[in-house]
């Protein structure tokens, strides 16, 4: 990630935003030395979102903790036996 000063940033800023949705690249901007925002392509950002949703969610997470582990001893269905079962 590359680091812009607040005013480097509002310099740069539609290059900054098209680079992180194109290129998805990330950036720090700071304050007075110290980092306080964060641009990133959005659905990178909801991607981040989604996946603190889901750690932060103590029983899906359990669930997704059995499930990989079920898959380690063979007990689980792989992707071929579930869409069998669906129908897909």
């Amino acid at each position: 990630m590359t680091t812009y000063t607040l005013s480097q940033a509002r310099k740069h800023f539609p290059e900054l935003v098209e680079k992180s949705h194109r290129l998805f690249e990330e950036y720090v901007i700071s304050r007075k030395g110290v980092p306080t925002a964060v641009i990133v392509d959005y659905d990178l950002f909801e991607g981040i979102k989604e996946t603190l949703d889901i750690v932060l969610n103590k029983k899906l997470a359990q669930r997704l903790r059995k499930a990989r582990e079920e898959m380690r001893s063979g007990a689980g269905k792989n992707w071929t036996q579930l869409r069998k079962e669906l129908g897909v």
